[in-house]
């Protein structure tokens, strides 16, 4: 009878050190886990912030370089026509052409490896 109990407890104990081990391994690999999570949180976030960015600064870019040509085209005056054409081909336009290579370059070395259908259309 001794015998039995003095195996039973050395068996209790045994199993108790091996749940401990796998509870504190479960535990490394949680906090690993969510260390690695919150490293790519922050790059996903950060990618999405320069895109957006991006975006915004073409869409305003576009909408300047937009209301210059039209105010251009429906002016009458030849003297306020010119100047407003050579501020659009000379400053608008270009500055909107490097806004929208930078958005497709932003598209392109995006590391979430999604497609971009306006980007492959204007590359």
């Amino acid at each position: 009878m001794r015998n039995l109990a003095r195996v039973a407890s050395s068996s209790l104990v045994a199993l108790c050190v091996g749940l401990t081990l796998v509870v504190v391994a479960v535990a490394a690999i949680r906090i690993l886990s969510a260390h690695a999570s919150t490293i790519l949180g922050r790059q996903v976030a950060s990618d999405e912030l320069a895109t957006s960015t991006a975006t915004g600064d073409l869409a305003r870019s576009m909408d300047t370089s937009y209301v210059t040509g039209e105010e251009a085209f429906l002016t009458a005056n030849s003297a306020v026509r010119s100047p407003l054409l050579g501020y659009l081909y000379t400053t608008l336009l270009p500055a909107t052409d490097d806004e929208v290579t930078n958005l497709v370059r932003l598209h392109a070395n995006s590391a979430s490896g999604r497609s971009c259908r306006a980007c492959a259309v204007m590359s």
